[in-house]
């Protein structure tokens, strides 16, 4: 709330409140020089550029300084466009134009005029040279420090081969740089003389075809009449059509050779080289060490949810359960009840029955009973009468 509150009172304090594309355009008409709206002539390297199209009558190609690789974008009329020869040096009359390019202000030269064509003093070797760094680009460079990684990652060895000159001792400097991860490659040394292209050519060929995963360039220091070699277009044509992976360690660090650009890593020093090996390989163990941690933590908390989501689950089905037990024993209880009811009904209707018979038998046998009785009292009388009877007949005679 005490954000919303200042924020509105901050704005304002300021004047105007401008939009990026305003802020590019108040800076670009800010930009000041002596040859504003003014013709000038530019000398340089005019490169066409692959696949422009025309826009308004215009094409944006660019003009390149002979001494460096800057350069500025040329803006060329398209009739005039016609006329001009890739990779050709002209000096070329124009204006400067400044144009916001997305989040950045460019300056583009404007050609109007050629006024010269020089002869190209660029030499058949240095255009070879230039194509096949092309070609390297759209072929594209491999990542070593990603191989490596991937090989610790699956528990595999990758296999490389170093390639020195035959009298060389800096497999020393690699060895001493590469130290105790030297058990994570299997690492073999081969030699040929490094001041031939064409045994160095035949050494790679051979490599190649060896299974390697990467094939590396290692020499010490030296001058740089010794370097030449591996500015040899034919020897960055070899390279170039090598399937496995390309490292150079040239042992220059200012001096960049046509075997280093094409290369898929370049290392200053053959130290740099297996110290940079050693380096990557201790990451990829720490990165797996915390993969393991972080997975088996993720396991834990994985299989407590598993158990968890099964316990309630359980509980939830005994819960139906015992629910479904109390239905049914409500339900046995209900008819167990009226089952005994009907039992006890049915026994009572029995022994009513039966004691009814009983009763009835009973009487039956109550009125035998009286009948036998009073057979018994008369018989007695009819004897005790026969008896006085006798006696009297027995006094009379």
């Amino acid at each position: 709330m005490e954000e919303s509150d200042s924020s509105p009172q901050e704005i304002i304090e300021f004047q105007n409140v401008y939009s990026p594309s305003s802020l590019l355009g108040i800076f670009a008409n800010a930009i000041r020089s002596s040859v504003d709206g003014r013709l000038v002539l530019a000398r340089g390297l005019y490169q066409t550029t692959n696949n422009q199209r025309e826009y308004s009558g215009y094409y944006y190609d660019d003009i390149k300084s002979l001494n460096d690789n800057k350069s500025i974008r040329a803006k060329v009329p398209a009739l005039l466009r016609s006329k001009l020869q890739n990779n050709q040096i002209y000096t070329f009359k124009g204006y400067i134009e400044k144009k916001i390019n997305f989040s950045a202000i460019e300056l583009v030269f404007v050609i109007d005029e050629v006024l010269q064509k020089e002869e190209n003093p660029i030499s058949e070797e240095d255009l070879k040279r230039f194509r096949l760094l092309q070609q390297k680009s759209t072929k594209g460079f491999q990542d070593l420090e990603a191989m490596i990684k991937t090989f610790i990652y699956k528990g595999e060895v990758m296999r490389i081969a170093n390639l020195y000159g035959n009298t060389a001792i800096v497999h020393k400097d690699f060895e001493k740089g590469l130290a105790e991860a030297s058990v994570r490659f299997e690492i073999t040394e081969h030699r040929c003389n490094f001041g031939s292209k064409t045994e160095i050519i035949s050494a790679l060929t051979n490599l190649n075809k060896q299974g390697y995963h990467a094939i590396a360039l290692v020499r010490g220091g030296g001058d740089k009449a010794s370097l030449e070699v591996f500015n040899d277009p034919e020897l960055g044509e070899a390279i170039l059509k090598l399937k496995t992976l390309v490292i150079s360690a040239l042992g220059h660090t200012v001096d960049e050779t046509l075997t280093d650009k094409l290369a898929d890593k370049k290392f200053a020093l053959p130290h740099d080289y297996g110290n940079s090996l050693k380096v990557w390989v201790d990451n990829a163990i720490e990165e797996q060490n915390k993969s393991k941690s972080i997975f088996i933590e993720q396991v834990k908390q994985d299989l407590n949810k598993t158990f968890q989501d099964q316990i309630t689950t359980l509980q939830t089905q005994l819960q139906a359960k015992n629910k479904e037990y109390e239905i049914a024993q409500e339900k046995f209880k209900e008819i167990y009840e009226n089952t005994v009811k009907h039992q006890i009904a049915a026994a009572v209707a029995d022994m009513k029955a039966r004691h009814d018979m009983v009763f009835i038998e009973n009487q039956k046998l109550n009125k035998q009973a009286q009948q036998i009785a009073n057979r018994k009292d008369n018989f007695l009388l009819y004897i005790i009468i026969a008896i006085i009877v006798g006696l009297i007949i027995g006094l009379l005679f």
